[in-house]
């Protein structure tokens, strides 16, 4: 024992340099491991939001699609060539996607094709789609594996629905799709060289891919965390992918309504690429440093300052990136307080919302609400309380919203609803219901609670306005009409007898 206790002292420099050498390392890999960490958070919520864009993209297009094969079907019950001049506004609002439509009578002979013509007989019932609509009675749309098309000769997405006579199957109506209209829409994401955007059939087909796609483009892969029925219909993994063995957190999209999913997936070692990097490096030092240290403990403090200061500027450059980061990904398409839809992404999807009414000849209904005396809220109860306030509302319009409905924070204390296919007596009752809900729950706020009520003006296209800007000024006008006829009301547009509910003297001011 005194043996040993004579080393420990004559060796009681080496022994404290090597606890602070360990001490040291231990925290460089801790550092590491929580940075990317941190990074892989950053990261899925980045491609959470790039998936739902991708989700929107590729469902406009499809009811876009389906909007020109019902006008197809009927002008091919009229004559036997189609006039493509039908569906051009179609075509022109998917940049030119379209690679080939045709006309497929019962027994599956092409009668018409364009723009290209189909060589006498051609005959296509071996076809997927073909079969699908054969054996079926539904009068719906069917998004098809891949095939290359026998009249364009290049891969294409066959969306077809069925041509009906007396309720019974006549043919198919068929509208083949470039995959490439799908993925360069993310040519801007910088996913970076390995990284992928995918659409995926529920039967494990490759529908498109931002990368390599001749290469992949149909082929099937093995059940995936979002192929079975019951998957959530959003959600992120990590995973290596089965066609090409990279590592990537990617997030999705499910689509059932077209037997689809959408994937967005950088790579994980090229986003973390830069970070190992400069962790490799710290690590390095840090042995260099060890080194060192078992050398000239000495310098142990000179050592650990220029350690600690270069540490430091890492977390605060990581910190930099993590706000920028949060910034762009909930600006994209959210209101950061409200979590509603922004006024840019508004901006974006009124002019699809309103050509998808003209199609449809269905009405549109547009509300724009205002928080009575909401500055009074600020005043009295500071800006934190205002801000709950705002919250709660944004709950109440967003619980009362159907699947279709939108739901924008228009700015400050408005709010601005899109009711598609709804009525101006409908929106008037609906959002009246939604103004009773607002009054009858007071907002909790720490030991207190504020009472809060709403305004509202609704105005209905085609009626009241045929463009956004015009609906939009009519509802303002309207929302103005319901303020000065005392507040807490919702009034329709030019019709003061379609004023849905006043109750004037429970009215704040």
């Amino acid at each position: 024992m005194k043996r040993v206790g004579r080393i420990l002292r004559e060796f009681r420099s080496i022994v404290l340099t090597a606890v602070v050498i360990c001490a040291l390392v231990t925290g460089v890999l801790w550092s590491n491991k929580a940075a990317q960490d941190q990074s892989l958070q950053e990261l899925q919520r980045e491609t959470a939001a790039l998936a739902l864009l991708f989700a929107a993209h590729t469902d406009i297009t499809f009811k876009t699609i389906d909007l020109a094969l019902q006008e197809i079907r009927e002008e091919s019950h009229q004559s036997p060539v189609v006039d493509a001049r039908v569906i051009q506004a179609h075509i022109e609002m998917l940049d030119n996607a379209v690679v080939q439509m045709a006309v497929i009578d019962k027994d599956g002979l092409v009668r018409y094709s364009a723009p290209i013509a189909p060589p006498s007989g051609l005959q296509v019932k071996e076809r997927e789609f073909f079969a699908w609509h054969q054996g079926s009675d539904e009068d719906r749309l069917f998004v098809g594996r891949p095939i290359k098309g026998k009249v364009s000769g290049i891969w294409l997405i066959p969306v077809s629905r069925p041509i009906l006579k007396d309720g019974r199957f006549d043919g198919v109506v068929l509208i083949g799709v470039n995959p490439d209209h799908f993925v360069s829409f993310y040519k801007n994401t910088k996913l970076g060289d390995h990284g992928a955007a995918r659409m995926i059939r529920d039967t494990g087909e490759v529908m498109a891919r931002s990368s390599e796609q001749e290469k992949f483009l149909g082929r099937v892969i093995k059940p995936s965390p979002y192929a079975d029925p019951g998957a959530p219909l959003q959600g992120s993994f990590r995973r290596k992918a089965q066609v090409d063995g990279v590592d990537r957190l990617s997030s999705y999209q499910r689509l059932p309504q077209y037997g689809l999913t959408v994937i967005i997936g950088p790579s994980v070692d090229e986003k973390l690429g830069p970070l190992r990097q400069q962790q490799s490096r710290t690590m390095m030092a840090t042995i260099a440093v060890a080194a060192l240290l078992l050398m000239f403990a000495i310098l142990l403090q000179r050592a650990d300052m220029r350690f600690t200061k270069a540490h430091a500027l890492l977390a605060e450059q990581f910190k930099e990136v993590s706000r920028l980061k949060d910034a762009l990904s909930y600006k994209v398409i959210h209101d950061p307080l409200t979590e509603l839809h922004n006024r840019r992404f508004m901006e974006e999807i009124l002019q699809r919302e309103f050509a998808l009414a003209r199609r449809g000849d269905y009405p549109v209904s547009m509300v724009m609400v205002d928080l009575d005396h909401f500055k009074r809220v600020n005043d009295t109860h500071g800006h934190a309380a205002g801000d709950l306030v705002l919250k709660a509302v944004a709950d109440h319009l967003r619980s009362n919203a159907r699947e279709s409905d939108l739901v924008f924070r228009y700015g400050g204390e408005e709010f601005l609803l899109l009711l598609p296919d709804t009525s101006a007596a409908q929106a008037l009752r609906k959002v009246d219901r939604i103004r009773q809900a607002v009054e009858a729950c007071p907002v909790p706020v720490g030991d207190q609670t504020i009472n809060i009520t709403l305004s509202a003006g609704v105005a209905t296209f085609p009626e009241d306005g045929a463009t956004p800007d015009a609906l939009i000024e009519c509802a303002d006008q309207a929302l103005y009409q319901a303020k000065s006829q005392g507040r807490n009301r919702v009034v329709g547009f030019d019709a003061p007898a379609n004023t849905a509910d006043t109750r004037a003297d429970s009215a704040p001011g």
